[in-house]
C-alpha cells in the first residue's frame, strides 16, 4: 500500500511490513513484501514469462507498481544442457546449491528453479537448501487436483519425461501420468532445445506437437501437462482439452507465496 496526499484505496496484505522512504522530500509508504529469487537462463526465453506474470498478475489484482522485489540468477545455459546430457546430476545439485545460496546473499527470502527438468534433483537441494524452495511439481499438481482431474499427458525433454522424478511428484498428490512414445519424445526433446529455447515459434511444430496431444487424449490422458517451461511458448490454449501451463502455475505460485494474499 502506498501513503501519498490523496486518499487511494487499496488491498493491503496483513503479512507484509511497511517501510517509508523519502522521495523528493515527501515521505512515502511502500508495501514490503518477501523477495523473491528466481535461477533462469534454463532458458531465458522462460525466464522471461514468469517475470512477465508476477508483474502483470500483481498488477491486475492491486492496481499499483508496487509489486515484490524479485532477483534473477541467469545462469550459463549450456553447462546445464551438458550436465543433463552426461547425466552429471551430482553436479547440478551441487551447483544449484550454490547459486541459492548466492541469492540468499543478495537478499532473496525464497527462490524457485524456473525449469521443470531440473527438478530431478528437487527434493536433494530443498533438503540443503538456505531459503525455502518453492516446486514445480507440486504446484502444478495443486492445480490439476483443483480441476478435478486424476490422470495427465505429460510433455517436456526427455529427461522430464523418461526420469520418474515428475511421474512420482505428480503420483504423491494421487494424479496418473501418460508419456509420448519413443519418437514424439526425442521430437519434443529437440524442438524444446532447438527452436522453443531460442525464441522460434514454428507453425508446423504446433501442428505436430498437438498430434502428440490427441495421442494422449486417446490413451487416457484427461488434460495435458507442459512440463516445460518453453512449452507455454508454442501451445497457449486447445479447444478440447485443458492445457497446465508449468511456467505460469509456478509463477503464481511464486507471487502468491511472496505476498500471500492471493487465490
Amino acid at each position: 500500500m502506498e501513503r501519498c496526499s490523496t486518499q487511494v484505496s487499496r488491498k493491503v496484505d496483513k503479512n507484509a511490513q511497511e517501510e517509508n522512504v523519502t522521495l523528493h522530500g515527501s515521505v512515502v509508504w511502500l508495501t514490503v513484501y518477501k523477495r523473491i529469487g528466481i535461477i533462469g537462463g534454463l532458458s531465458p526465453e522462460s525466464t522471461t514469462l514468469y517475470y512477465q506474470h508476477i508483474i502483470r498478475r500483481y498488477y491486475e489484482v492491486f492496481g499499483t507498481h508496487s509489486y515484490p522485489e524479485i532477483i534473477i540468477y541467469s545462469v550459463n545455459f549450456q553447462q546445464y544442457i551438458t550436465w543433463a546430457y552426461e547425466e552429471q546430476w551430482p553436479a547440478v545439485a551441487e551447483a544449484l546449491l550454490d547459486l541459492l545460496t548466492r541469492l540468499q546473499r543478495a537478499g532473496a527470502d525464497f527462490a524457485v528453479i524456473a525449469c521443470n527438468t531440473l527438478h530431478v534433483v528437487f527434493d536433494q537441494v530443498q533438503r540443503s537448501s538456505p531459503i525455502p524452495l518453492l516446486s514445480i511439481i507440486d504446484a502444478t499438481a495443486e492445480k490439476i487436483i483443483k480441476e478435478g482431474i486424476d490422470t495427465v499427458g505429460l510433455l517436456g525433454t526427455s529427461f522430464t519425461m523418461e526420469h520418474k522424478f515428475y511421474r512420482d511428484g505428480l503420483a504423491r498428490h494421487g494424479i496418473g501420468v501418460l508419456t509420448p512414445n519413443k519418437t514424439s519424445r526425442e521430437y519434443l526433446d529437440k524442438i524444446i532445445l532447438n527452436e522453443l529455447s531460442i525464441g522460434i515459434i514454428n507453425p508446423e511444430t504446433r501442428t505436430k506437437a498437438l498430434t502428440i496431444i490427441d495421442e494422449l487424449v486417446t490413451e487416457g490422458a484427461k488434460g495435458i501437462v507442459l512440463g516445460c517451461t518453453e512449452l507455454p511458448l508454442l501451445l497457449t490454449s486447445h479447444p478440447n482439452y485443458m492445457l497446465f501451463d508449468t511456467a505460469s502455475i509456478h509463477a503464481e505460485k511464486t507471487l502468491q507465496y511472496a505476498v500471500r494474499t492471493l487465490d
